[in-house]
């Protein structure tokens, strides 16, 4: 994903593209911007004059490629996440807008000690973690949601 502005200007300066100002930033994860190379070419030697030529612009949805067994296991661990969070929402462990919120990134995180820094503002936004004297530790919340993940998991 391009959306940071340099990244952008770069991408426009070599290709001569200003329409990719607008489409970079609106892409989705895997997809990606395609212009012929030939158009491009083209595009860079009438620029110079003023003229401004019909491009192609494809917009490419790209699927990630992981063996049979890898997409299984995400699968299986999508749908455990899944469960838990309706677990997480059915005995009301925190607040159903806070928890209709959680994503896989979250649970996966609060599972893992190491990974909290990656999600930190969401787990302490979502009221999971919170800081005492300048340590992350778990809300009364975080260690239900916590002991459900384990459930599942020592289950699964």
């Amino acid at each position: 994903m391009n959306d940071s502005e340099k990244d952008i200007d770069s991408i426009v300066n070599i290709t001569g593209c200003e329409i990719l100002r607008q489409v970079l930033p609106s892409l989705k994860q895997f997809e990606a911007a395609t212009i012929r190379k030939q158009e491009i070419e083209e595009l860079m030697k009438t620029t110079r004059g003023k003229l401004y030529p019909t491009i192609t612009l494809l917009i490419a949805s790209l699927k990630p490629y992981f063996k049979e067994e890898k997409l299984k296991d995400i699968k299986r661990e999508e749908e455990i996440f899944l469960k838990i969070k309706e677990e997480i929402i059915k005995n009301k462990i925190i607040p159903i807008d806070k928890a209709r919120m959680i994503k896989i990134e979250d649970l996966k995180a609060l599972n893992n000690i190491n990974e909290i820094s990656k999600e930190e503002e969401r787990l302490k936004e979502l009221g999971l973690i919170r800081y005492i004297e300048g340590k992350i530790t778990l809300t009364h919340s975080g260690v239900e949601v916590l002991k459900v993940i384990r459930e599942y998991f020592r289950g699964n």
